[in-house]
């Protein structure tokens, strides 16, 4: 930068850089707050629609005012750039320790999402969607809360659902199905990203990441997740179900709301009894990559995926933007307490003329009177608080109880009812079938119908491993095609050419370290050992 301030902050150090912008640390010179200054690129700035959809959703942004979201400072104009000011978190993103391939406790990412519930709440009782949440935009400060950054980026940088580079709007790996239609995000879709993210901490990576974004994104559309505790067992069955209810396809089968999923969550933290304390830390988070800076730290030459802005500007956001044809609306900044008295009162509107440089201070108590002076304390308001109290208490107490009766034991019959019954349906349910198999060989590993669930256990998994092989985008392996072909003589009746090709993949893979084998060569190994035992 030429100058070394701008507005009334002063800059200290550079943070991050990238196509979209300019990312900077600057201490306010009045005050002495501290706080991350983006500055968007010039070729943006000269384009007349970004400026209107810039000013609109400045707008929107200063209605969030919650612990757990990054607070909006103020915004302006130097030297033709649009930038504006906000908190400076002292910690890095929730991406660190998931690039490093570290996990968290079950605990603790229950504890995480909570807090995430309270911003998402905020924010959609206010008409603001996401639209692009991801471990990235999740900061963790010093005294562990989370801070839900970047809101609005999707909408501001959006045409039709498509960013600058031509991309979708959002993170593929975390983003809903529906959203990779191009159809509107809705509150249900932050829920979905929500899901996304919660798998991602307790497993390392999301639950439908691969190789390259048209996978990602075939796999977002069709493809089941596989179930949590497959890959992590620690994890409880009421949390591994939470999560499966967020990533339904179908936005109208998800928990509808921030706030029902945040009392499921609290419901069974009561319901379930408390790991060591130890446990409830994630392992040494790592500090994001760049020059120090904890919102911003520099991938692929430029910013991180948190500070690169999308594309989601579409016609209708015109009707948002008829109030803004005249430029800034400017209150001065907010003075130091020894100068309260003499600053104006007042908004200004820059209309006909162009100054050289402005600057907007957001006043959180401008425009939400009503939202921030406490009522009076009256004999009627504390009995409507205790009735209050009294009603989320019992609602509290129902979902404890409903939670304790489906954790209750099914006696074997049940189970193995259950288990012949979806074993029989055309559209099979696999999470639930698949977990009611596992469970019933768990628990009664002596019953005589053992081997028939387990039986049926290996044959879902072949179709599984079979139909996963058929929709492969890439090249098939040898032994991947030798799998297929084996399956295809043993339907013909051809038990030889079968079992020689079966005897082929042992052969190839039984010499070899099982932990340094992929999991698709260890799946291929046990159902052929299977199918010859047959």
């Amino acid at each position: 930068m030429n100058s070394q301030s701008l507005g009334p902050y002063r800059i200290e150090r550079l943070l991050g850089h990238g196509g979209m912008g300019t990312v900077y640390q600057g201490v306010h010179k009045q005050s002495g707050q501290r706080a991350a200054i983006k500055v968007l690129a010039e070729n943006l700035c000269a384009d007349p629609r970004f400026r209107e959809r810039f000013r609109c959703e400045i707008e929107t942004l200063q209605r969030l005012h919650h612990e757990n979201i990054v607070q909006l400072h103020g915004y302006g104009e130097e030297g033709n750039r649009l930038f504006f000011v906000m908190e400076l978190v002292d910690g890095p993103s929730l991406d660190g320790p998931l690039s490093s391939g570290q996990r968290f406790a079950w605990p603790r990412v229950v504890e995480m999402a909570i807090q995430v519930c309270a911003a998402l709440k905020h924010a959609h009782d206010h008409g603001v969607i996401h639209r692009d949440l991801k471990p990235a935009n999740l900061l963790q400060a010093s005294d562990g809360t989370i801070k839900l950054t970047d809101f609005g980026i999707a909408r501001l940088f959006g045409v039709r659902g498509l960013t600058l580079d031509g991309n979708m709007v959002g993170t593929p790996d975390y983003m809903a199905p529906e959203q990779t239609e191009g159809q509107r995000a809705t509150p249900r879709s932050d829920l979905y990203s929500l899901g996304c993210v919660m798998y991602a901490l307790l497993c390392g990576k999301p639950p439908f990441s691969a190789k390259s974004m048209t996978a990602v994104l075939l796999r977002v559309r069709t493809a089941e997740a596989v179930p949590l505790r497959h890959l992590v067992p620690e994890v409880p069955v009421p949390l591994e179900q939470i999560v499966g209810q967020l990533l339904y396809k179908e936005p109208s089968r998800r928990i509808p709301t921030p706030q029902a999923l945040s009392k499921l969550l609290r419901a069974m933290q009561h319901a379930l009894s408390a790991p060591d304390a130890d446990a409830d830390e994630a392992t040494p988070v790592a500090e994001p990559r760049g020059e120090a800076g904890s919102q911003v730290g520099e991938r692929e030459g430029g910013l991180r995926t948190a500070e690169r802005p999308t594309l989601d500007f579409t016609p209708e956001d015109a009707e948002r933007v008829e109030a803004f044809k005249t430029g800034f609306r400017v209150t001065p900044p907010q003075p130091p307490p020894a100068a309260a008295a003499s600053a104006p009162n007042r908004r200004q509107t820059l209309a006909d003329t162009q100054p050289a440089a402005h600057f907007t201070q957001v006043d959180p108590e401008v425009g939400f009177p009503s939202r921030l002076t406490p009522a009076p304390d009256t004999p009627q308001q504390r009995r409507r608080e205790r009735l209050r109290t009294l009603g989320l208490g019992a609602l509290l107490l129902a979902l404890v109880a409903t939670i304790v009766w489906a954790l209750l034991p099914v006696s074997a019959d049940r189970k193995y009812e259950r288990i012949q019954h979806w074993s029989q349906q055309s559209e099979l349910p696999r999470l639930r079938y698949h977990r009611a198999m596992q469970e019933f060989l768990a628990r009664f590993p002596d019953d005589p119908r053992a081997g028939e669930v387990e039986r049926l256990a290996e044959q879902l998994a072949r179709d599984e491993l079979r139909q996963e092989l058929e929709t492969k985008l890439r090249a098939l392996t040898a032994a991947e095609t030798r799998f297929l072909q084996a399956l295809a003589h043993a339907e013909r009746g051809e038990s030889e050419q079968a079992e020689a090709l079966l005897e082929q993949i042992v052969a190839e893979f039984a010499d070899r370290d099982t932990d340094a084998l992929g999991v698709t060569e260890r799946r291929l190994l046990q159902r052929s050992r299977y199918l010859l035992q047959e």
